[in-house]
């Protein structure tokens, strides 16, 4: 549970200096939502409620594979007045779309290709870089991990870093839509961690992790397996972990839960 407007609305007391930072950011704000005020009339479109995941991808051969492998996230936000709000919403991220293909058009770069696939009854919008020039697909550049998507499946907000998990989700949410979850009480944060996906996402990045080792702390590339794998290990121990934050009267309560896999 988390009020980004009443959040933003409150920005000159919690950065009370104007940063070149917060500047800058205000002013893409401004112009990829043309001119609308970010506090009133954008975050005040949303409902205080944000879920954020982290999942493992899966690779479609006939577009390749990257050499690292970095799992697909996805914020989920819910709208206060979706049918008005949507295009809105769409224009802005079509606009970072185009200044990210013309930033990366001055330096010689491929851009993305823009499309509207249909996932059930939400026609959504994805972005990607195309790999038919590549010849060698089972070692992609990085870039390669990244098909951006935004997706507005009834009253939800979806920005993906890959259509992939925009489909997921928006199939999750229609599933909700039918049988909506009970509010936790006193619980405003919640954090869940399939340990099984995690440790197939560290598994898939294992020589990726033991390089990043060596590097940064000057160890052989024995020491560094024997950390990396270590740390499998641990990962492999544990099935689920799950951690709940929120208040109780003047309290702050923290609840954790995990269940191991020892045997």
């Amino acid at each position: 549970y988390r009020d980004l407007y009443q959040f933003y609305a409150a920005k000159d007391d919690l950065f009370p200096e104007r940063t070149s930072g917060l500047i800058f950011f205000e002013n893409m704000m401004g112009i990829f939502f043309s001119g609308r005020d970010l506090t009133n009339e954008v975050l005040a479109q949303t409902k205080p409620e944000i879920r954020l995941v982290v999942a493992e991808q899966e690779y479609d051969p006939a577009i390749g594979t990257p050499q690292v492998k970095l799992p697909a996230f996805a914020a989920i936000l819910r709208l206060r007045n979706p049918q008005q709000f949507d295009i809105v919403v769409e224009e802005a991220w079509q606009k970072a779309v185009g200044l990210i293909n013309f930033t990366r058009g001055q330096q010689a770069m491929p851009g993305l290709i823009i499309d509207r696939p249909i996932q059930g009854e939400t026609k959504f919008t994805v972005a990607y870089f195309s790999s038919a020039e590549v010849e060698d697909k089972t070692r992609l550049d990085q870039r390669f991990n990244f098909r951006p998507a935004i997706a507005m499946p009834g009253e939800y907000l979806v920005f993906s870093s890959t259509d992939g998990l925009a489909r997921d989700l928006i199939d999750a949410l229609g599933r909700e839509t039918e049988r909506p979850p009970k509010p936790l009480a006193e619980t405003h944060s919640l954090v869940e961690i399939d340990a099984e996906q995690l440790a197939s996402i560290l598994k898939a990045n294992r020589q990726t992790l033991v390089r990043g080792d060596m590097v940064k702390k000057g160890r052989t590339r024995e020491e560094s397996e024997a950390g990396i794998d270590m740390l499998l290990c641990l990962a492999e121990c544990v099935e689920h972990v799950k951690l709940s934050i929120g208040r109780q009267g003047e309290l702050t309560l923290a609840r954790l839960e995990a269940r191991l896999n020892i045997q």
